[in-house]
């Protein structure tokens, strides 16, 4: 009984930590977008060339090490012994993939309201539907740690 409490607080915490870092970038690039397209923050063009080239290498490094450093992390949770261990290097794993992705997230939304070029826009979009698909439901932490029933 004491695990299974355990583990329901446990994917609450990272539901609250998921929403709270999706909300943020969503939240930020909707202001910005807002700002950009009412004038109330005038955008320059002179920086769009290299930002073309920053950002989409920040945003293929972000996927790139997010995924090889949240799996070399996950790995490390699964041979964990006890199951609170195994919790605790699991949101080390999945904060670790959080934040490789919100970083290139928000540097792309800078990236817009500094040169109102929507483009950056579209790799926010993308890198929060991936985002979106990386939700710590119960299901997805179990199967991802390889849980037995009774630790669920």
């Amino acid at each position: 009984m004491h695990n299974n409490l355990y583990f329901k607080d446990f994917q609450k915490t990272l539901a609250i930590l998921f929403f709270a870092m999706l909300s943020g970038q969503v939240i930020f690039a909707l202001v910005s977008l807002w700002l950009v397209s009412s004038g109330a923050f005038e955008a320059t063009g002179a920086l769009r060339n290299p930002f073309l080239m920053i950002v989409p290498l920040l945003v293929f490094g972000g996927f790139i090490a997010g995924n090889y450093l949240g799996r070399r992390l996950l790995l490390k949770a699964q041979e964990a012994e006890a199951p609170e261990e195994k919790l605790n290097n699991y949101r080390s794993s999945l904060l670790m993939r959080y934040a490789l992705l919100e970083g290139p997230s928000l540097m792309a939304i800078i990236a817009f309201l500094l040169t109102g070029e929507r483009l950056f826009l579209g790799f926010t979009g993308m890198i929060l539907f991936y985002f979106v698909t990386l939700y710590p439901s119960p299901t997805r932490i179990s199967n991802d740690l390889e849980l037995p029933d009774e630790d669920r």
